[in-house]
């Protein structure tokens, strides 16, 4: 049996850190990872594989299609001023940060009530 390795991330402080290094098994076979763990432990996991996958299906059909989220991309970025924009140009998390805040979301809701 081969292992990857993956790199377990976390966001610290506004940034991306590496908190752990993990070795998955990388199964050749169904009937290696039967034997491995068990055939009703496999088949839990399937399931609740299958069950994600049509979760993240149904979940992907009410998402704003790209079209929307160009539309409110615009919008938000129609709420800031030239100030703001060169404020945040270069670091992705002052501009979330700046994106996120009370002020440039209610700037937003207003814009977007007005355009209704």
């Amino acid at each position: 049996m081969k292992y990857e390795e993956k790199s377990i991330k976390m966001r610290k402080d506004g940034k991306t850190v590496e908190v752990d290094v993990i070795q998955i098994p990388v199964y050749e076979s169904l009937a290696e990872m039967i034997d491995a763990k068990s055939e009703a432990e496999v088949l839990k996991l399937a399931l609740t594989q299958n069950g994600t996958n049509l979760m993240n299906t149904a979940r992907a059909q009410h998402k704003p299609t790209t079209a929307k989220g160009a539309k409110l991309f615009d919008a938000l970025y129609d709420c800031l001023t030239e100030e703001e924009a060169l404020a945040v140009v270069g670091s992705s998390a002052k501009l979330r940060e700046l994106l996120y805040s009370d002020e440039i979301q209610e700037r937003l809701n207003a814009k977007l009530a007005a355009a209704e």
